[in-house]
């Protein structure tokens, strides 16, 4: 990643960017149903 920064690769920065966001989306989703499994009072 430092490599294609200094070289200026955007194309290779900006998929590893919206991949390590979409697994951030992905963790946040999977965490909150979690959550409702585990204590069912929680609705959403």
């Amino acid at each position: 990643m430092v490599i294609a920064i200094n070289n200026r690769d955007i194309p290779l920065i900006l998929g590893t960017m919206i991949i390590i966001a979409g697994a951030y989306v992905l963790a946040n989703f999977v965490a909150d149903i979690l959550y409702s499994v585990v204590n069912p009072r929680i609705k959403y």
